[in-house]
């Protein structure tokens, strides 16, 4: 059965929009489990992005279940091999800087959803199925030659910039904050202006797909926001701060910080409020509003059995989800569901009858994350609360220190400037030395027109001496005090930033300790 899709009916004014979505199962590491739903994340996205009328490129490579589910998808794409992908971009590229000619705003996706991993030298990288797209790869040969209005990065890959946990396997070693940190750098995405990004990590995580989603955590919580769950304030749009507050809603029952996800997010600088999704704009079958009085956790799934979203409005307002999928869609709780045969058009779940349904549960993941997932709320007031939350204690937006490089630099500038202050040092003694001399010249000298000369010459030697020992000294001392420096924030900085989720007296948000 083909996706059924209508053009909406709200007239929201769009961008061209351009998407390169990768998944893939497969590490180049050895010793590395694969994944189980990365080539479903990928279909996914692909899905998403269509409904969103991009030019759209999909590198995956899906199992046979992934096949029959998203037979589309299935169609179009290609192995996750590193040429292909540069030859695709090459394309897109080009088509944007035609655009860019025409006066047309371009919006530009790259979505990763697999394995990733730290190389020798501290860089992030992201596996594809021939060759690793590191750090600064992406920066060097994606962003830098992005000729989009906006680029916009999202990963779902717990080793792709996180150093320990992966999302198939249970290795529990090492530790993803610093990568993180060099992922975000404030002083690279400050050379990208024009773009966005947002990711996510757990800590000391075995779970990161869920079966029951088949999907991974992530994935499927962001495109439950960018459906509309997102959409707090109803204007049609999902941004960066909503989409990331969406995710938080959803994890912050979770006590369990094995399972817990983490959300880091950055706005394209030179425009903070940019959309993430213009989620009223997707070309979908129809749209299910519920209302403030059906306030509950749901879910949506397809004639295809795929989990189309999760979640959970507050009383505050309604929210409204894009059905994106084949019908009949079936709209549950844990314990009662509607099936929407054929809607069309914006629909309201007051207009459909939710029946009783069985109950299955099973594992103790699948049990945390069933009735922990999306147990709070989600609506202006928990949105609202991010953000006057006090900032000293809560930090919803990744925040990264500007002066991330001048703390790298320390020691050089700290051995640099004590070496500087060594050699002054010994310069103004050899003039000491020579003043000393000069002046028992002085002392000894016959004739008057000699020793006044020498006494000149006996004051500027000591001039010249004291100048360069004190100068010599001030800066042996710098030299010393930023070697001292560079220990401390060595010795604090090996636990790395503390990145959470964190609740107090109700509000939820992250914290960031460095």
């Amino acid at each position: 059965m083909a996706l059924i899709v209508i053009l909406p009916s709200v007239s929201v004014a769009q961008s061209k929009i351009y998407a390169v979505v990768i998944g893939n199962n497969h590490s180049l590491d050895s010793g590395v489990a694969p994944l189980l739903f990365a080539d479903n994340d990928a279909a996914r996205y692909y899905e998403l992005f269509r409904a969103a009328g991009a030019d759209l490129a999909l590198f995956t490579v899906l199992d046979e279940d992934a096949q029959r589910r998203f037979p589309e998808a299935s169609a179009i794409a290609r192995p996750p091999k590193r040429d292909d992908i540069t030859n695709t971009l090459n394309g897109f590229f080009e088509n944007m800087a035609q655009d860019q000619e025409k006066g047309i705003e371009t919006q530009f996706y790259f979505v990763f959803s697999g394995h990733g991993g730290l190389g020798e030298n501290q860089e992030g990288y992201l596996n594809l199925l021939d060759d690793k797209l590191t750090r600064s790869m992406l920066y060097r040969e994606i962003l830098a030659r992005s000729k989009a209005s906006f680029n916009h990065v999202i990963l779902d890959a717990c080793k792709a910039y996180f150093v320990v946990n992966k999302r198939g396997g249970r290795d529990k070693t090492g530790d993803y904050r610093h990568v993180i940190r060099e992922f975000l750098r404030k002083e690279d995405l400050a050379s990208y202006p024009n773009t966005g990004v947002i990711l996510a990590a757990s800590s000391e995580s075995e779970t990161h797909e869920w079966s029951r989603w088949q999907s991974g955590i992530f994935t499927h919580e962001l495109v439950s926001a960018l459906l509309g769950g997102g959409d707090v304030n109803r204007d049609g749009r999902v941004t960066y701060r909503e989409a990331a507050a969406f995710v938080e809603a959803a994890n912050a029952a979770i006590d369990d910080p094995n399972l817990r996800l983490r959300v880091f997010f950055r706005a394209p600088a030179m425009r903070a409020d940019a959309a993430l999704m213009e989620n009223r704009a997707l070309a979908v079958q129809a749209f299910v509003q519920v209302e403030p009085e059906h306030s509950d956790k749901y879910y949506i799934e397809d004639a295809r059995g795929l989990r189309v979203a999760d979640f959970h409005p507050s009383r505050e307002q309604s929210m409204e989800i894009a059905l994106l999928g084949q019908a009949p869609f079936f709209l549950r709780t844990d314990e009662r569901e509607a099936v929407l045969e054929a809607p069309s058009g914006p629909v309201s779940l007051k207009d459909f009858p939710l029946n009783p349904r069985s109950i299955s549960s099973r594992g103790s993941a699948d049990l945390s994350f069933k009735r922990f997932l999306f147990n709070t709320p989600f609506g202006i007031g928990f949105y609202n609360g991010l953000q006057t939350a006090n900032p000293e204690d809560l930090s919803f937006e990744i925040q990264v220190p500007a002066d991330e490089d001048s703390l790298r630099i320390l020691p050089s500038v700290g051995w640099g400037t004590l070496g500087i202050g060594s050699v002054s040092a010994v310069v103004g003694g050899v003039f000491y030395s020579q003043a000393n001399a000069t002046y028992r010249e002085y002392m000894n000298a016959k004739d008057l027109a000699i020793a006044e000369s020498l006494h000149q010459k006996t004051l500027e030697q000591s001039r010249v001496a004291e100048i360069l020992c004190i100068a010599g000294g001030s800066a042996a001392l710098v030299g010393a005090a930023l070697l001292v420096w560079d220990l401390v924030s060595s010795s604090k900085s090996e636990e790395g930033p503390v990145v959470g989720i964190t609740g107090q007296d109700g509000s939820m948000g992250f914290v960031v300790h460095w």
